[in-house]
């Protein structure tokens, strides 16, 4: 919704005109892989595995690591609510840097991508039980590709608008304030 509005609404007294637009087509490729009907082909040749985790939900580092996924969720819901009408799609609405910006420039993707290595590793850690090795080898390695595939999408479209913001002096120096993309003090 919030981006809906965001797409619906631009005003110069609400701070989010665009002042550019994105002309990589190497990005644009990356956003539209995101969306459907796109992401639902993809899903269908590379689809996730599903694996019926129940009888393990209740020991401790599971839930803790539900917890954590569940953590990273709420990241994601707050990265989205600070950019607020300034949602946009390889354009440039005006530089966020509040919330979750302070600490890096990307934390929606960040989050993103935390969510699916961490799902990908609760799967893996079923599927790969010494019982099941050898039947679920090709699984487990179509689940970490996907999460790979996923990954490289979303670190093309973070630095296809990058190439674009760093066109404003004023996304030059929030990048100086916060040197990291996705994860503060390494990458």
């Amino acid at each position: 919704a919030i981006f809906a509005a965001a797409y619906a609404v631009e005003s110069r007294y609400l701070r989010n005109e665009a002042r550019a637009v994105s002309t990589s087509l190497v990005g644009w490729i990356a956003l539209l892989l995101c969306y459907p009907p796109l992401n639902d082909a993809i899903g269908e040749l590379q689809p996730w595995t599903q694996v019926d985790v129940s009888p393990f939900l209740w020991e401790p580092l599971i839930l803790l690591h539900y917890t954590v996924i569940v953590l990273f969720a709420l990241g994601f819901l707050g990265a989205t609510l600070a950019l607020n009408l300034k949602a946009a799609q390889l354009s440039h609405r005006g530089i966020v840097t509040s919330g979750p910006y302070r600490l890096v420039r990307h934390p929606a993707y960040a989050c993103r991508i935390a969510i699916w290595w961490l799902v990908t590793l609760a799967i893996l850690s079923v599927l790969l039980v010494p019982a099941n090795v050898e039947t679920a080898g090709p699984a487990a390695l179509n689940l970490t590709l996907t999460a790979a595939a996923w990954t490289i999408v979303y670190v093309i479209r973070a630095r296809a608008e990058e190439r674009l913001l760093c066109e404003d002096p004023t996304y030059l120096a929030y990048c100086q304030r916060v040197r990291w993309r996705f994860l503060p003090g390494a990458f």
